[in-house]
């Protein structure tokens, strides 16, 4: 799994870049459409959203945070947006 640059509007496909701390699994999409469009929303309520890639197809990534703590927190709010397969990853 790689993450590239946070989603800031439309997001971009960049080179994987080294990410420090936890990230939550918000959604996984089949195409990297879906997945944009999911991290751009995130990154309209204030949420570092980054798109990563697996075998699979893409997987919007929320973080990294520092401590366990926030990280938790928010898995719990992006559950309680609608996001129920939210993990910590």
């Amino acid at each position: 799994l790689s993450a590239s640059e946070p989603a800031t509007g439309q997001p971009t496909a960049l080179p994987a870049a080294p990410v420090t701390g936890a990230l939550v699994r918000a959604a996984t999409y089949s195409t990297r459409n879906e997945a944009a469009q999911t991290a751009a929303q995130l990154a309209q309520f204030g949420m570092t959203a980054r798109l990563g890639r697996m075998s699979s197809g893409y997987v919007v990534l929320v973080g990294p945070f520092s401590s366990d703590a926030a990280t938790q927190r928010a898995a719990f709010a992006l559950r309680a947006a609608g996001f129920t397969s939210a993990s910590v990853q």
